[in-house]
């Protein structure tokens, strides 16, 4: 009885060893392939997604010439299920978001039209937060993160003051939302920075979108193209030009109290 229980002991590792490699007799082992599988699953799934909308036309329904056509229908469904339209819009910022489609600006036009400026706009960012930090923490599984040793000279001080980078970033409108995620898991920024940064960060730009939304079928009358050009000028740009600089200021006054 004893001498078994010592075959038996001795038999137990060589049945562990030969699960971790795998049946073809290469002798490599079998879960760094299942282990870079599982990293790239949730990046995989979101391009996976993308080529689905792009494939099948889904992102021609994301522009602005397709929502002129559909104000009648959105006002439908607003006055007929305001719930269920304020969670589709929700949810369409989500998408959007996640799977880095440029179409965030048609969402903010559409819920401001929708539910008006404040409300629209809310539910824009929210959704696109949401989206924006799925895509963020499949970049960092992916191992974006990695490439924080690697970065230029130039961009290094950035990880040093991530608050500020995803503040003016996404106030200002010159850097894609996709991209900017792509930087925020490459500097390694924390998870919480990025969706509170995000959150504040968005919401006034697309406030302003969600603004020109609500006043989307005169805009339309009077010939006008709602977009970036609309939002630069300077009765709508100014106060956003002086939220930047009020998130650059805690950046300047530390650097200025270094040099003294």
């Amino acid at each position: 009885m004893r001498l078994f229980h010592v075959e038996r002991m001795a038999a137990l590792p060589v049945e562990r060893a030969s699960d971790d490699y795998e049946s073809s007799g290469a002798g490599r082992p079998a879960r760094p392939l299942v282990s870079w599988i599982r990293r790239l699953a949730p990046l995989g799934l979101l391009v996976a997604g993308l080529i689905v909308v792009l494939g099948t036309g889904g992102h021609h329904w994301l522009t602005v010439e397709a929502l002129s056509g559909r104000l009648a229908d959105l006002s439908a469904l607003v006055a007929g299920h305001p719930a269920w339209a304020a969670a589709a819009l929700f949810g369409v910022a989500l998408g959007v978001a996640a799977l880095s489609l440029p179409a965030a600006t048609v969402v903010s036009l559409a819920a401001g039209y929708a539910f008006g400026a404040g409300l629209g706009a809310l539910l824009s960012v929210a959704g696109g937060t949401l989206g924006g930090t799925l895509a963020f923490l499949a970049l960092r599984r992916a191992g974006v993160g990695g490439m924080a040793g690697r970065l230029p000279g130039w961009l290094r001080p950035v990880a040093d003051r991530p608050w500020a980078v995803i503040l003016v970033l996404r106030l200002l409108p010159i850097m894609p939302f996709s991209a900017i995620n792509v930087l925020a898991a490459a500097i390694r920024m924390p998870v919480s920075i990025f969706i509170i940064g995000t959150g504040l960060g968005a919401y006034p730009p697309q406030f302003l979108y969600a603004l020109l939304g609500a006043r989307l079928p005169a805009l339309l009358a009077a010939g006008d193209r709602p977009g970036l050009g609309l939002v630069l000028r300077p009765e709508m740009g100014g106060p956003l030009a002086l939220l930047v600089l009020l998130a650059l200021a805690p950046v300047a006054i530390r650097h200025w109290r270094r040099g003294v």
